[in-house]
Formats: C-alpha cells, structure tokens, sequence
C-alpha cells in the first residue's frame, strides 16, 4: 500500500510568516492553483480514500484532489496542525516577547521548542503524535494492501507522521522541509502502521506546481 501525504497551499499567514496552528484559515488565489496543479498531476493515481483535516485551508486542497473522483473527502480534527496556543497568530519574529509575557524563559534556541513541550494554551508534540497514531492506526487498518489513501494535512502533522514512520525523534520534524502542496509517498507491503522498519519513503516534498520554489514565499504551519 502506499500513503500519499499532501500540504495544503498557500495562505496568507504562509506569506506573512506568522504562526496558524489551529486558526481556520483559507487559501490563497496562488494556494487555489497549487492545489488545482498537483490535483492534476495525481490524476492518475486511483485514490482508495482521501482523508483530510477538517481546517478549511486542507479541505480545499483536498476537494480538488477529490475533483473528477468518485470519492468524498472525509475530514477528521486528529489532523489537524499543532495547537500553538497563545502563539497563534503571531508572527515567528514575535514568538519570545508573547512566551515571556506569558513566563516561558526557556523555550530553547528556536522557534519552535527543541524540547517538543506546548506552548502555553497549546498543545505538546506528544499530544500531536497521540492524535496522529490514533488516525493512522484507524484508517490503515481497513485499508488494503494495494490501497493508495491520501492525506491532506499540515506541515507539522506531516513532518510528525513522517519521524513516526521513519523512527526519527519527533523534535526533529524540522529538519524535513515541505513545502506548500508538497507531496510525500510513502509505501510498505501490509497495511499496517507500527514503525517496524518495513515502510519504505518514495519520494519526499514533491512540487508539482513549479519547477522550483521562490525564495520570497516563506513556510509556515
């Protein structure tokens, strides 16, 4: 089987570098189009299932994933982005100020904390990585083992779905860059989804939608 896991386009938050989370955001005209693009690259791909978080930002890309298909995109909130709590809707540049006005001096060197703990109202990685073994475990176990089931989800979520299957310390998630609309696929010979070895990466933040990425479209979650 294999699991194809797909960003959402662009938003203005991607544009402005601020933190979304969990806030509904939508996409963008060129967000629209990314998803249009890559929708008609997987024309091909006969899609068992297509799954998605239920924030209108991944919803819309999966629609046009869904568009021509006899499928319906089922949403399920266990995908959707990290809770940043007070942090969302701040832009990244901001994050110390509002964490120290909220008595977080030791959130480490980055903007997102090395040590996976949640912001303050938000959520911990260990939270996300609870929430996405229960989707997974659910869903790939009806699924076959020549199905081909799709995702939609966030940068975050899949950065964290993609440590998971490749035993990676889930901090680390940020090391693997994505971009929007970028496609990762993923493949075993069960349906199962315990990291046991056996899930094999084919290919990693494939871009559809451009022959290369600019430089002045920042990522964000």
């Amino acid at each position: 089987m294999r699991i194809w896991l797909i960003r959402h386009g662009e938003t203005e938050h991607n544009l402005r570098g601020v933190f979304q989370g969990q806030l509904d955001t939508v996409l963008t005209p060129h967000g629209l189009e990314q998803a249009r693009l890559t929708a008609n690259a997987l024309d091909r791909i006969e899609f068992d299932g297509i799954y998605s978080s239920d924030l209108q930002r991944a919803f819309q890309t999966a629609e046009a994933l869904a568009e021509g298909r006899d499928l319906s995109v089922h949403t399920d909130v266990r995908l959707r982005e990290l809770h940043y709590g007070v942090l969302q809707g701040i832009p990244y540049a901001d994050f110390r100020d509002v964490l120290r006005d909220h008595g977080v001096d030791d959130w480490g060197p980055g903007v997102f904390s090395d040590r996976g703990v949640a912001p303050p109202q938000g959520e911990s990685l260990d939270d996300l990585i609870r929430r996405i073994n229960g989707f997974m475990t659910e869903i790939l176990a009806d699924a076959g083992d020549r199905s081909d089931v799709a995702i939609v989800t966030h940068g975050g979520t899949i950065r964290t779905i993609m440590t998971e299957l490749l035993g990676m310390p889930a901090v680390d998630r940020g090391k693997l860059a994505l971009a929007n609309c970028g496609v990762t696929c993923f493949s075993r010979s069960d349906g199962g989804w315990a990291n046991d070895g056996e899930w094999s990466l084919e290919f990693h933040n494939r871009v559809f939608w451009s022959e290369g990425l600019s430089p002045t479209r920042p990522t964000s979650v």
